[in-house]
């Protein structure tokens, strides 16, 4: 598979580097490689088949593009009053979010909480590969 829209970062610091792969139209990172100094330095010398730690996620979604949209729900009122209500609220939410959609756990912006029709409402932002 060939990504329409690949990008690559590169990390270096004294104590080795950082390589992170991502699909950009799928706006996902799916690969990090972590080198010590001494392994950087052998792979940048042309040494073939360095040793290295390399973590890989979101493979399903590489070579998808990305959609999201705004998600505004009611928030029942015994999650609105519990302790931690934003972890509930993100708890709920990842519950009632249309099937396909991933919502995200973030409800620290201005917009997150507002009221509607007398209800207590959130908002957060949904996403899907397509």
């Amino acid at each position: 598979m060939k990504l329409k829209e690949a990008a690559i970062t590169i990390l270096v610091n004294e104590d080795g580097a950082t390589i992170e792969l991502y699909d950009k139209e799928a706006s996902i990172q799916f690969a990090e490689i972590k080198l010590t100094a001494e392994q950087f330095c052998q792979a940048v010398s042309r040494l073939a088949h360095t040793p290295c730690q390399i973590s890989v996620y979101n493979l399903d979604n590489i070579g998808k593009t990305m959609e999201h949209r705004s998600f505004e729900f009611a928030v029942p009122q015994k999650i609105w009053d519990s302790p931690n209500h934003r972890e509930k609220i993100a708890e709920y939410a990842r519950k009632i979010c249309p099937k396909g959609w991933v919502s995200s756990d973030y409800f620290n912006s201005q917009n997150s909480f507002f009221i509607k029709n007398e209800k207590r409402m959130a908002q957060c932002i949904i996403r899907r590969w397509v």
